[in-house]
């Protein structure tokens, strides 16, 4: 038996999109718009001032993935495909092939109820995330689907994390 690793996307139908764009750039004044800096200078300004909405919020530093058809096999969940260096997760000990099914004592079934939960948190701010740990998942974080054969061995393991501001979006 094997599960699918599903990456969450959305899409609109052209022809929905299509009427509302045309619309946009019809009423478009470029007057009305906030020039953005073009210098190295004022992109650094702009992170010491915190004026930039995406730079300043706290974040674990994970990618995370949905599980579909575990069969019971693996608890319900998002899965960690990555964590970055020197995040907030890899100083806790969140590893890849690790699935978040708590933060803060409360159920996590996707990946947007854990952004959701870490949005709703300051920095310094401390998070306790239970997950499950699987070496045999973590050995087959790469691929596209998991043998669950070899799976459903692993261990629930609690993990504190302080959040804080990264801001190197290379991820």
């Amino acid at each position: 038996s094997t599960t699918s690793i599903d990456n969450i996307g959305m899409c609109i139908p052209i022809n929905v999109a299509k009427p509302l764009i045309e619309e946009v750039l019809k009423s478009y004044n470029p007057d009305d718009v906030n020039p953005q800096p073009d210098t190295k200078a004022d992109n650094e300004e702009n992170l010491s001032t915190g004026t930039n909405p995406l730079l300043g919020k706290p974040r674990l530093g994970v990618n995370i993935a949905s599980l579909s058809n575990t069969n019971g096999i693996l608890p319900q969940g998002p899965l960690v495909r990555t964590v970055e260096p020197g995040s907030p997760a890899e100083e806790g000990g969140i590893l890849p092939g690790d699935i978040i099914v708590e933060v803060d004592g409360e159920l996590t079934a996707t990946g947007d109820e854990v952004i959701a939960r870490v949005q709703g948190h300051s920095e310094g701010d401390s998070l306790t995330l239970k997950v499950y740990r699987d070496e045999a998942v973590a050995s087959q974080i790469g691929n596209a689907t998991i043998d669950l054969s070899k799976a459903g061995d692993g261990e629930y393991l609690e993990i504190t994390v302080i959040l804080r501001v990264v801001d190197d979006r290379s991820m």
